[in-house]
């Protein structure tokens, strides 16, 4: 696991995140599965933790590795926003993209859209609990959009959308 954390490290630095901080915990809190969070750090970093409760019983290292970074990316767009490196457009452009995106899954050679969106995914598990306003809940949306794309990225936004990502567009294509 020890590779896998200096992995996600570099991820970071690939990124020229250098404000970041990265903390891998095997688990962030007993009472709820908590797969990751992004919070204020000391003198003005951000902090993205990670919980090795992402990784479920039996999967090999290659799999882990990608559980996590799909965590890693999730709280990367979080971190992102909270420093300030999309703009107030591009930020409406992701939420209007959340709000149309089809959730999809692979289902053997093909991808097969779900029936709602990332924006109906995110007020479905958020909307009930408390201190999820709707910025908050659109947030989740573009953070889990975000995750997708890192993992597929072929076709997966519409051209409006193509032009915000591809300073990082490099650094997250290569594998573990």
């Amino acid at each position: 696991m020890k590779n896998i954390a200096s992995a996600l490290r570099r991820r970071l630095l690939d990124l020229n995140l250098k404000d970041v901080d990265l903390s891998v915990q095997n688990i962030i809190d007993s009472n709820v599965r908590v797969e990751g969070y992004e919070q204020a750090g000391e003198n003005g970093r951000r902090v993205i933790a990670v919980a090795m409760e992402a990784i479920k019983p039996g999967m090999s290292e290659t799999e882990t590795a990608r559980a996590l970074l799909g965590v890693l990316n999730h709280e990367v767009l979080h971190a992102l926003r909270s420093l300030g490196l999309l703009s107030n457009e591009e930020w409406t452009t992701l939420v209007s993209v959340a709000s149309t995106k089809q959730v999809s899954r692979k289902v053997g050679n093909k991808t097969e859209n779900r029936g709602y969106t990332f924006l109906d995914r995110a007020k479905r598990i958020y909307a009930n609990q408390e201190g999820y306003s709707q910025d908050r809940i659109q947030e989740e949306a573009v953070a889990e959009m975000f995750r997708a794309w890192t993992e597929n990225r072929k076709g997966f936004f519409p051209a409006k959308a193509t032009t915000i990502f591809p300073p990082l567009s490099e650094n997250f294509s290569h594998p573990f």
